[in-house]
């Protein structure tokens, strides 16, 4: 008696090459530290910019993981972040270095 696999829709062909992310990841995770980088580089005197242009960076980053091409996205999406992190950074020293009166 001979076995017969039925294949269902959903199933992929045996000799179908399924796309690796694995690398994709790791690429996407250096050139997010190289765009990092860069960008800290620049704001050496600001250390307040730091912890915002580390999540501007994950953000991106996810936001990127998203679309078909990763990689492609990512540096657009980065200076995007960084620049909204940078305005909101700016706009909250304002707010604290403006002398706020309460009348009580």
């Amino acid at each position: 008696m001979k076995r017969t696999r039925i294949r269902t829709k959903w199933e992929l062909p045996r000799r179908t090459k399924v796309p690796l992310r694995v690398t994709q990841s790791t690429e996407l995770e250096q050139l997010k530290r190289r765009l990092l980088t860069q960008r800290l580089a620049t704001a050496i005197d600001e250390a307040d910019l730091r912890p915002a242009y580390l999540r501007a960076a994950n953000d991106a980053a996810s936001l990127a993981w998203l679309t078909p091409y990763p990689l492609l996205f990512l540096p657009t999406l980065f200076e995007e972040k960084a620049e909204e992190a940078k305005r909101r950074t700016e706009r909250q020293r304002r707010i604290k270095s403006s002398q706020l009166v309460v009348i009580a």
